[in-house]
């Protein structure tokens, strides 16, 4: 009996350390997504006050949270709108993307309903597009823009090797835009990308910056 007891109060302290572990790393996630949200949002914030001081570059560098990070804003006009982008265009970003027919079809159809994509995420689940290429999309792609097309000389190179092709260095692409693809830059819309002592570039979140105007604001953040 005694035993049979040992063994059962064995049992129900494991399994009670078991559940302590799980909540405490439960929680210590909240607490690192909690304090990564926060830098990402007094970074943008720090952007913005930037940005209605003086003519925003295009590069800038924070201290945040005891680090280093360098801000690169891409303007959102050399990015594919995939809320307003040409059926032609978008034709080229399915093909970059190995998106099928099956996959654009669902897309076409809700976007006809209409619907308008909130942030370019949405049109990840919408087309149900692999994980793996998540990043790639958020490269390329925006839905703040309001084109048709892409500003080529704002346009990443990513975004050239969709809309002229795969080949060429970055100033030839440019020239190689069809006239078609070729829209104005946006000038007051910018993706926020943060590189964090030499990390690769993360995409944080979008921001609304009228040039001579103290009335910048976040657009979405991650």
């Amino acid at each position: 009996m005694v035993l049979g007891g040992l063994a059962v109060l064995t049992a129900v302290f494991a399994v009670s350390t078991s559940l302590s572990l799980s909540r405490l790393q439960v929680r210590r996630a909240d607490y690192v997504l909690s304090l990564t949200q926060q830098t990402y949002r007094d970074i943008l914030q720090q952007v913005i006050w930037k940005c209605a001081e003086a003519p925003c570059p295009s590069t800038m560098t924070f201290t945040q949270m005891g680090g280093g990070y360098t801000v690169t804003l891409v303007d959102v006009g050399g990015l594919i709108d995939l809320n307003t982008v040409s059926p032609a265009l978008l034709e080229r970003l399915y093909d970059d993307l190995g998106i099928d027919a099956a996959q654009a079809k669902r897309f076409r159809d809700w976007r006809r309903m209409p619907h308008r994509l909130l942030r370019v995420s949405d049109f990840a689940r919408l087309t149900g597009l692999p994980m793996e290429q998540w990043e790639r999309l958020g490269q390329v792609a925006t839905v703040y823009s309001g084109r048709t097309g892409i500003a080529p000389d704002v346009a990443p190179l990513a975004v050239l090797q969709i809309a002229a092709g795969p080949d060429g260095s970055l100033d030839t692409l440019k020239e190689s835009v069809p006239p078609e693809f070729r829209t104005a830059p946006s000038g007051t819309n910018f993706q926020v990308l943060v590189d964090r002592a030499g990390q690769r570039l993360v995409l944080i979140g979008a921001v609304h910056l009228p040039a001579g105007s103290n009335a910048g604001r976040v657009l979405w953040m991650k």
